[in-house]
């Protein structure tokens, strides 16, 4: 048995916002953390090509929606994977996030990508073959 002034002042305090109210059903629209998947390559030159890709899970809706952009360079794409050759040069921290059908974005996951000018751009074997000729022999 409820004491009256007990359940007077519960439905006091719940009118006024003092108390929540428990919806009798659990809220299913779950958005979790999206997942990037490392960028490839980490470290480039301006003007090489970078690829990025990510996805996103919400326990009971779908994502709908992808953002990426660049702390140097802005929005650069709405899609889940995409591959760009036109980052300027400097250290980008790349930003990913997913919108899920309820209209709700997630919180976003970071990556950070190097871009090298070309002036300043070390370089690098891209190619090496071995050649059984007789120069090599004793």
């Amino acid at each position: 048995m409820i004491k009256l002034p007990f359940l007077i002042l519960s439905i006091l305090l719940i009118i006024n916002g003092c108390l929540p109210v428990v919806p009798s059903t659990p809220v299913v629209n779950e958005l979790r953390l999206p997942i990037l998947i490392p960028c490839l390559p980490r470290h480039i030159t301006q003007g090489q090509t970078i690829i990025f890709s990510g996805h996103g899970t919400d326990v009971g809706g779908t994502i709908v929606a992808y953002n990426w952009r660049s702390d140097r360079d802005g929005n650069i794409s709405q899609s889940a994977s995409f591959s760009t050759s036109s980052l300027s040069a400097g250290n980008h921290y790349m930003y990913f996030k997913v919108q899920d059908n309820y209209g709700d974005w997630s919180r976003e996951v970071i990556a950070i990508v190097n871009v090298l000018s070309p002036v300043f751009a070390k370089p690098s074997v891209n190619f090496f073959q071995g050649n059984t000729s007789n120069h090599c022999r004793r």
